[in-house]
């Protein structure tokens, strides 16, 4: 089991997913971009695990989409400056989601050294695969489909991932993803009715 989380005392911030936390030495580096690309549920729920999970455990999270800004013609400079408006303030995990790898372009040269500064993750979703410099690549490839008993539950997914330390050799594993995360606060049982 993946420990609790406590903002600003580790390192990396846990994904949710133990094996990958653990082939990860501790999960998504603070204080650094990471990207997360390929199959674009995949990516999306992986984000949304990520979200949930540091929610739980007392780290402050923001979310942008990215699509909220496209059809504004200073999108760019919109949405890195509410990037780092949030990083800047009291976000410590914040996550963008559907990026290009043009928007991802346009992001400011001074926006990792704020991430390095003030202890912050980015967490940025690419449904195109890029080659941009960040502290960690992941990339999910939905390998097949999980059934308990007859009942579809999520599906199972190839991560491989890049980072400098590694001199950009992938690496990988796979990964169990439940369509609800297990720690979810479940409803209560509808009282039966005689």
């Amino acid at each position: 089991m993946t420990p609790p989380i406590t903002p600003d005392a580790l390192p990396h911030l846990p994904t949710g997913f133990p094996l990958l936390d653990h082939w990860l030495q501790g999960g998504y580096p603070r204080g650094a971009v990471t990207i997360l690309e390929g199959h674009p549920h995949a990516i999306k729920a992986v984000a949304a695990y990520a979200r949930a999970y540091a929610h739980r455990h007392g780290v402050v999270v923001g979310y942008l989409h990215a699509l909220d800004f496209s059809a504004d013609p200073l999108f760019p400079l919109q949405l890195w400056s509410i990037a780092t408006a949030l990083l800047f303030q009291s976000v410590d995990l914040l996550v963008m989601e559907a990026l290009t790898p043009t928007q991802l372009a346009a992001m400011p040269t001074t926006l990792p050294g704020l991430l390095t500064r003030r202890n912050r993750t980015l967490l940025l979703t690419l449904a195109t695969p890029t080659r941009a410099r960040a502290a960690l690549t992941l990339r999910f490839r939905p390998t097949g489909w999980l059934y308990r008993q007859r009942q579809l539950y999520g599906y199972r997914a190839w991560v491989s991932w890049r980072t400098p330390r590694f001199n950009g050799s992938p690496r990988g594993t796979t990964i169990e993803i439940p369509v609800a995360p297990p720690w979810v606060d479940k409803e209560p049982p509808s009282p039966r009715t005689p």
